[in-house]
């Protein structure tokens, strides 16, 4: 799976609204109260957990259009890591990223004990993408579990990973993210997709003068459908 590239070729980011969902039939296999596919969203830094089921939008919107294209798996369920994730300082935001990722080790880990038969994606946008691979990263056991991984605007992409790389606009940027590379997911990685478009200052830093772009690029339903189809395909296998 090394180096595959899936390609979108868009001529604008167009905004739209759309609401986040969970889809499928449950099947009979399926345990009593477990989903055939458990979707785990993480947000960016300073969205608010009100909002979108605490998803955040681009996150919403990417596990909407997940739980649409593997409906036919079965019951599709999406749960918000409502971690603490505020504007202030750095100090604050590690402490952020901490919380994050001790709620994501619980909830992942109640996922594969209560429900060991369930596909398990996460999806990280910024900061929520930076929670998921130091955690995963740090807990190759807990990585194990997980059937998909997707990293979005990641201020720890490393741009040479031998991840799933969902080509945008503008091509896979080679700029590293702004806090550097991030570890390594070990076997994860070959179940990792990365969506970074050109032009993301936070997941290619030095690529542009503001972050306009990773604010506002991956709330594209267009952007989004790209990112989940490259995410069903890995799950497919």
């Amino acid at each position: 799976m090394l180096g595959r590239t899936v390609v979108l070729a868009l001529a604008c980011f167009a905004l739209a609204g759309c609401d986040a969902a969970s889809s499928g039939t449950p099947s009979e296999a399926e345990p009593s109260g477990c989903a055939a596919v458990e979707i785990v969203g993480i947000r960016g830094q300073g969205q608010f957990l009100e909002a979108n089921d605490g998803l955040g939008t681009e996150v919403s919107r990417i596990s909407a259009a997940l739980a649409d294209d593997l409906a036919s798996l079965g019951t599709v369920r999406t749960t918000a890591i409502r971690h603490a994730s505020g504007l202030g300082s750095w100090d604050e935001y590690l402490e952020d990223v901490r919380d994050g990722r001790d709620r994501l080790r619980t909830h992942l880990r109640s996922v594969a004990a209560d429900c060991p038969d369930a596909k398990i994606t996460v999806i990280g946008f910024s900061q929520g993408s930076q929670v998921a691979r130091q955690e995963l990263a740090a807990d190759p056991r807990l990585a194990r579990h997980v059937d998909v991984l997707v990293l979005v605007g990641s201020p720890v992409r490393d741009p040479s990973s031998p991840f799933e790389h969902v080509e945008l606009t503008g091509g896979v940027p080679a700029e590293a993210g702004r806090l550097g590379p991030g570890p390594d997911l070990g076997e994860l990685a070959e179940r990792t997709v990365e969506a970074c478009i050109a032009g993301d200052a936070v997941c290619a830093a030095g690529s542009s003068p503001d972050d306009t772009i990773h604010r506002h690029a991956y709330e594209d339903p267009d952007v989004a459908q790209a990112i989940a189809y490259a995410a069903a395909t890995v799950l497919a296998g």
